[in-house]
């Protein structure tokens, strides 16, 4: 019988050493040393023209249907939440329900500029960060402003489509 239950504690331990192994993996991989990971979404963008970034920002997020509501400092954009936003936040009812992003630009050493979006949901007048689970969308309008960048060669353009 003794040879059992020394069977035993030897499979919880190495389960309970894995478990631990697998959580301080998980939770290194939580922890970046990138200066943008405090925020929600992030690019590096190596274009040296500050314009250049600003527009590309301003025509992706309206091409997003956000609305630039303020751009002292910051590039502040909002819209009117989706069902979707609704169900993330858990907003059933009929209130107003305000999907707000703050985008800022910080010069890097090395060159080019750190892109970061903060994003909230406001609700009478509250902020409320948004968690991680939701930054796949914001992290997509970066990605796109940063290779539509890329791609322009970092060329100035204007950022609101001209109206016929």
């Amino acid at each position: 019988m003794d040879w059992r239950i020394k069977v035993i504690a030897s499979e919880r331990f190495r389960v309970g050493r894995t478990v631990s192994a697998c959580m301080l993996l998980w939770l290194a991989g939580c922890l970046s040393d990138h200066p943008g990971s405090s925020s929600l979404a992030y690019v590096d963008v190596e274009t040296p023209s500050v314009d250049a970034i600003q527009a590309e920002i301003i025509r992706v997020f309206e091409a997003d249907n956000y609305t630039l509501s303020d751009s002292f400092g910051s590039l502040v954009f909002e819209r009117e939440g989706t069902q979707r936003d609704r169900v993330l936040f858990g907003r059933y009812d009929d209130e107003r329900l305000v999907m707000r992003v703050v985008v800022s630009l910080e010069s890097r050493r090395v060159g080019g500029y750190l892109v970061r979006a903060d994003v909230y949901a406001v609700r009478d007048g509250r902020e409320e960060s948004l968690s991680r689970l939701a930054s796949r969308s914001y992290q997509n309008l970066l990605n796109r402003v940063k290779a539509n960048l890329a791609t322009s060669g970092g060329a100035v353009q204007d950022a609101r489509p001209a109206h016929p």
